[in-house]
């Protein structure tokens, strides 16, 4: 697959409605098929397509002129199709109105995307006419019946009244001395405070594409992990052959062949190549952090249903 070279550029949402990027995003997209940074912004309404009123402006083929929006709802963020010529798929599945999640795989064109939320900024927050008034209307209430408390107060009372309320307030027995020589009693103690659990990192080393071509397998991966530099003794990625035998049957060719992982650098993807002495009909290809299974994939992908997960 040929990778176009990246050509986008953000807009300043000046239109009365829209929000405007800042350093304190709400979300992240990961461009996931060129070596672009992540794009970060908060716009409650964010055009996509090849028109230069779009805030994100893509030229790649299938992109339409204004393809897709990212629309800020009560539920979370939405992405809506604009009625494009090519459509909009999230996850391999074509959909015209999809709310996002973190992971989430976008599709525009030739333009392949990755959702990510980020935490709520901190900045002011906007109250509608309708939620000024009710403030207005409950703060006048409660002013009122303080006024009303205080006046109450404020009347003077005569002297029996003042006698006979004195004469019902029951006073607490004082506390009993301690007996002497006795040991005084120990302070209560003070409240534990809840310990604050760890926060775990998001560890991950993903398959972000696979391409065979009979002896060759070309494996484009992505690292996210918490490691700023990764330690290529923590990573490892095998890939298994497959072929389809006699009886026409897909079988495992082969054991799994380590692939050789050179220095990589979090949050970023690398492209590797492994080549193999004989062709083969598919493969699977397995990656791993420490030991630990992070993701698995296939070429073709039905191969995925013979291999244990």
């Amino acid at each position: 697959m040929s990778e176009s070279r990246a050509v986008y550029r953000i807009h300043r949402a000046c239109a009365r409605g829209n929000s405007v990027l800042s350093s304190a995003a709400m979300y992240r997209l990961w461009f996931d098929n060129r070596p672009t940074p992540p794009l970060t912004g908060q716009a409650d309404r964010f055009l996509l397509g090849r028109d230069p009123v779009c805030h994100l402006r893509l030229l790649e083929p299938g992109v339409s002129g204004q393809h897709a929006v990212i629309e800020r709802r009560p539920d979370g963020w939405h992405l809506r199709d604009l009625a494009s010529a090519t459509g909009v798929r999230v996850n391999d599945q074509p959909v015209t109105d999809q709310r996002l999640a973190t992971g989430d795989r976008i599709e525009i064109g030739a333009v392949r995307l990755r959702f990510e939320v980020l935490h709520e900024s901190g900045g002011r927050r906007r109250f509608s006419p309708l939620q000024c008034a009710a403030a207005i209307i409950i703060a006048a209430t409660l002013l009122g019946q303080l006024i009303v408390v205080g006046w109450v107060m404020l009347q003077p009372r005569s002297r029996d009244m003042r006698v006979s309320a004195r004469s019902h307030v029951e006073l607490a027995p004082p506390a009993p001395a301690p007996a002497p020589g006795a040991a005084p009693a120990a302070p209560p103690p003070a409240p534990v405070a809840p310990a604050t659990p760890p926060v775990l990192l998001t560890r991950k080393i993903r398959v972000v594409e696979l391409q065979s071509a009979g002896d060759t397998l070309r494996i484009v991966a992505r690292a996210q992990v918490g490691e700023r530099v990764l330690d290529p003794k923590l990573v490892a990625i095998t890939a298994e052959p497959f072929a389809v035998d006699a009886a026409g049957r897909t079988v495992s060719a082969g054991a799994p062949v380590a692939v050789d992982i050179p220095a990589w650098e979090n949050f970023s993807a690398k492209t590797l190549t492994v080549r193999f002495s004989a062709r083969y009909d598919g493969f699977v290809v397995r990656t791993y952090y420490r030991g630990e299974l992070q993701d698995i994939a296939a070429t073709p992908p039905a191969l995925l249903a013979l291999v244990p997960r």
